[in-house]
């Protein structure tokens, strides 16, 4: 899946999140200590911050209603044969982006 990622899953959306980013920085910063920690200190590949996907995914998609925003469907079939839409665009996409963003920046403000 890590080539998938860096062939189709590599966007930039410029500024076009930050007020999401920010807001999400604010949950986190509201976190207990240990709960940012576990965050922050998750190791950084696709594999790892994954695991937020059904967590804090679903928050950020359900609270930012991405599931509401228009996309284009980007179907790509890999080659297990599964058919799997890349747009950059797709809610899950959009939230995972949103979870790298405050990983990395929740980070460099711990100085982590």
């Amino acid at each position: 899946m890590g080539n998938l990622k860096d062939k189709y899953l590599t966007h930039d959306y410029g500024d076009e999140f930050e007020a999401e980013i920010n807001e999400v920085l604010s949950w986190l910063d509201h976190e207990s200590e240990e709960n940012r920690n576990q965050f922050l200190l998750t190791g950084y590949n696709n594999h790892k911050l994954i695991e937020y996907h059904h967590t804090l995914g679903r928050k950020i998609r359900n609270h930012f209603r991405l599931w509401e925003r228009e996309y284009e469907p980007e179907i790509v079939t890999i080659p297990e044969g599964m058919d799997i839409d890349v747009s950059p665009y797709h809610p899950d996409q959009l939230s995972q982006y949103i979870i790298e963003q405050v990983w990395k920046r929740g980070r460099a403000k711990a100085k982590i």
